[in-house]
């Protein structure tokens, strides 16, 4: 349970640094 919470996280984690990337690389 706990380390699944982690996986989704990081996972959360991992998709807001795309999405920042993203965006600056369109401005």
């Amino acid at each position: 349970m706990i380390e699944s919470i982690c996986i989704k996280y990081k996972g959360d984690e991992y998709m807001l640094k795309r999405m920042i990337l993203g965006v600056s690389s369109l401005v």
